[in-house]
């Protein structure tokens, strides 16, 4: 039984483990693309909008949904690793019933809730990523706009 549960512990370090790398290159990526999206920013604004700025108001386009869509899949790579690890944790607890482990989750998570419940319930980190990076898309939709409409008048 202590093989079995050196195992289950080993895969579930293992698997949250791989749940924070996913995380830690999350915000990598963000910030990374915030940092270029905010020298792309400076330029277009400082160029006053004119024709060849449109190119990298486009690339601030693309770099939002790139991120969008980055975090999205990084998200869904610590999502599977979570389950996993959740799964694992759930047969411990069937191997050490009096370790009580899913009780003390379940008493944590309804605790978490009761302090913070709009935060806890309403509000996802998940969607916070992905807003991030639609509003650098939409900050390059607004600069193309401007840049065009500027061209036309």
């Amino acid at each position: 039984m202590a093989d079995t549960i050196d195992v289950l512990l080993h895969f579930i370090e293992e698997n949250w483990t791989q749940t924070r790398q996913h995380e830690t290159q999350r915000a990598t990526i963000s910030n990374l693309i915030v940092i270029i999206a905010a020298a792309i920013s400076g330029v277009v604004t400082q160029s006053g909008f004119n024709i060849n700025s449109l190119p990298l108001a486009l690339i601030l386009i693309a770099l939002g949904i790139y991120g969008a869509v980055a975090s999205a899949k990084l998200y869904e790579r610590s999502q599977y690793h979570n389950n996993r690890a959740n799964h694992l944790r759930a047969r411990l607890d069937e191997l050490c019933p009096d370790a009580e482990i899913e009780k003390l989750k379940t008493y944590s998570d309804k605790e978490h809730k009761g302090q913070y419940p709009i935060l806890a319930t309403r509000i996802s980190l998940h969607n916070i990523w992905l807003l991030l990076h639609i509003f650098i898309a939409l900050l390059g939709v607004a600069f193309t706009v401007i840049t065009i409409s500027k061209f036309w008048s």
